[in-house]
């Protein structure tokens, strides 16, 4: 079978890496814990990790005998020796559920969107505001200027005083854009 429930430790990796987003996270996907599914990939061999709806649920349940499915639902991230990568799929599905802290969402410009798409790092002239309280280390969700998610990226340093940064200082490493699916090898 190429489509299953997570395992325990599976589920654990997946927690461990959410809490480091938010909390809110967390309980989220204890909550809805039933409806995540994992299928091994034969690229690199990685557990892709899927959140599903009840009514696919059933129509899996229906079909496990008969069928091998691969997929179904919401893909949210992977899962690689003992560590759970949020995919850009998983991250825009949280902030449209209104989960992911405001703290760690980064707006940039239309130059900054652009320059991402191309994935490009994020330098401190495209990012909108100054407000940010952003630690190290931490995943941060890109958005454009109208507030649509367009990459995935990595605080390379604090992101509490952008003014004590040069403009063309790279503040954020770009980990997953919108652009890859087009730039990515056919």
């Amino acid at each position: 079978m190429n489509f299953r429930a997570l395992k325990n430790s599976e589920f654990e990796f997946i927690q461990a890496a959410l809490i480091q987003i938010s909390p809110r996270l967390v309980s989220y996907v204890q909550i809805r814990r039933s409806f995540l599914f994992t299928s091994i990939s034969g690229k690199r061999n990685k557990n892709l990790v899927y959140m599903i709806t009840e009514n696919i649920k059933n129509i899996q349940k229906k079909l496990q005998k008969k069928v091998d499915l691969i997929s179904a639902g919401t893909y949210l991230g992977f899962l690689r020796m003992q560590k759970f990568f949020l995919s850009l799929e998983g991250a825009e599905y949280f902030f449209k559920e209104k989960l992911i802290p405001d703290q760690i969402i980064i707006r940039v410009s239309k130059e900054g969107e652009k320059s991402i798409l191309y994935g490009n790092p994020i330098e401190r002239r495209m990012i909108l505001d100054n407000n940010y309280n952003v630690k190290k280390g931490s995943i941060v969700l890109i958005l454009n200027q109208f507030n649509e998610l367009v990459a995935l990226g990595h605080a390379e340093v604090a992101l509490n005083n952008l003014k004590s940064f040069k403009e063309r200082e790279i503040l954020i490493s770009n980990l997953i854009d919108k652009g890859y699916y087009l730039r990515r090898a056919q």
